[in-house]
């Protein structure tokens, strides 16, 4: 099983390369595809680093949903609903 602290430093290391790239997450001329290419390429795998071996439990994953939801919110921008 991973440790919380482990997986909080793996959180964090992945929002500081997500920081580093910040600018250009937030670039509203580059498109959506490029951003999530450098989301998969850069990111992710700081995040997963190590990850297999580690043994997810359900409060771990949610974690780690949570960390990837929030960057995907920043990338695509809120929920709209029915155009709003």
């Amino acid at each position: 099983m991973i440790k919380r602290q482990k997986l909080k430093a793996r959180i964090l290391a992945a929002n500081k390369a997500y920081s580093f790239l910040q600018i250009i997450f937030l670039h509203k001329q580059i498109h959506s595809k490029s951003k999530i290419i450098l989301y998969k390429t850069l990111i992710k795998p700081v995040l997963r680093y190590g990850s297999v071996i580690w043994n997810l439990t359900q409060m771990t994953q949610q974690m780690l949903c949570t960390f990837q939801r929030k960057i995907l919110r920043r990338i695509y921008g809120p929920v709209q609903d029915k155009g709003r």
